[in-house]
């Protein structure tokens, strides 16, 4: 999520934490439909990019007010609150990691397969390259947890990275590894008050590595800076965010049960407002983009909490979020090898390819990890 490409929690979970207010027992909540959400604005965005379709007039006015809700930090505020709020109710680190385990890992080896077969039949797999080390090197990538890797072999193919989108699966792993540790060596020891302190200062450091880094232009950036990209540490606060937020539900509450469209409107504006101020380098740089995030944070769960039927009744239960994020860069990558540029009957083809390819990802792979999960936690 990538990476995530955030996965769906598993309903099954017990009752909520005695620490709950009234207001957030009841659910369902609207975390799958604002990850879907989430996982077609990514979509969208990469479509319009690399199928060069117009950046001007009305055309771009859509694409500003759409890159205002970016896919990837909206991943990682709902990861934090939802895996967070998991960890808290079990603290069995074995059926934590077999959870998360079967949620990644499935989908993403079939996604890879299917990378695999599209690169065969487009020429850019031969029997050659099966011979070499670097073919087998990707291969261990992507089956691992170094999907940001992309051999030279398939620079040629579409827009040179057969899935780039996959750099946030070992974000997201990182993720998980993190927050058990986080938690038996820090939250759990510590009182409300300094365990609340611990967790700032974390998102403190994490923040200024972002800002560091998002302050820099491509040719600035060496293979270190790179490479601290796909760490957990420049994205390690929106994950932090949704962690804090899940932690004060009490508190906050009354503050953002059914007040998706207060939050949000005020999002919006803080972010037209932002597009007249300065660039980064000046002065308000950094208080302005800590404000940005801390609303999105804030609005997402707001939406989560209001009209809270509304996932279930659109989604009926069918998580495709996931499999929008893994295969959408591939369905893009074939259109830019065919040479379908600078229309929107493109953008239209992604889009329900994509989808496609999600709903039968969650059918016959995604769905019956998940039941394969339980079975496995039953069966301990």
């Amino acid at each position: 999520m990538a990476a995530d490409p955030v996965p769906r929690e598993d309903r099954s979970s017990p009752g909520p934490l005695p620490t709950e207010s009234a207001p957030f027992r009841v659910q369902p909540n609207n975390f799958d439909l604002l990850r879907l959400f989430a996982a077609l604005q990514v979509v969208v965005l990469h479509a319009w990019e690399h199928l060069q379709l117009p950046k001007e007039g009305s055309f771009e006015t859509v694409r500003v007010f759409l890159s205002f809700f970016p896919g990837v930090p909206i991943f990682f505020v709902i990861s934090g609150f939802l895996i967070s709020r998991s960890w808290e109710r079990s603290h069995d680190l074995a059926s934590y990691a077999r959870n998360r385990f079967f949620r990644i890992y499935p989908a993403l080896w079939v996604a890879f397969l299917l990378a695999v077969a599209l690169a065969a039949a487009t020429g850019f797999v031969t029997r050659r390259e099966l011979a070499t080390p670097s073919f087998w090197g990707w291969v261990v990538a992507q089956l691992s947890v170094v999907q940001f890797y992309n051999p030279e072999f398939l620079r040629g193919f579409g827009v040179g990275v057969i899935n780039g989108s996959l750099w946030t699966i070992p974000v997201e792993l990182a993720f998980y590894a993190f927050l058990p540790f986080f938690y038996r060596i820090g939250i759990d020891r510590l009182s409300a008050r300094r365990g609340d302190l611990l967790l700032g200062a974390f998102a403190a450091g994490s923040f200024a590595i972002f800002v560091t880094t998002q302050s820099l232009d491509d040719a600035s950036q060496g293979l270190r800076e790179k490479l601290l990209q796909v760490t957990l540490l420049p994205h390690l606060f929106m994950f932090l965010f949704g962690i804090a937020l899940q932690r004060h539900l009490a508190a906050l509450s009354p503050m953002l049960e059914g007040r998706a469209v207060h939050w949000s409107l005020g999002y919006i504006a803080l972010m037209v407002a932002s597009r007249f101020l300065e660039a980064p380098g000046t002065w308000v740089y950094v208080p302005l983009v800590l404000c940005q995030r801390v609303l999105l944070a804030a609005a997402i769960v707001a939406c989560a909490y209001t009209a809270r039927e509304s996932a279930d009744r659109w989604l009926r239960g069918n998580d495709i979020s996931y499999g929008v994020y893994l295969y959408h860069m591939l369905v893009v990558n074939l259109l830019v090898y065919l040479g379908a540029l600078r229309s929107f009957a493109g953008l239209a083809i992604v889009v329900a390819g994509t989808v496609l390819l999600a709903a039968l990802s969650w059918k016959l792979v995604e769905a019956p990890a998940l039941r394969h999960k339980r079975r496995a936690m039953r069966v301990l």
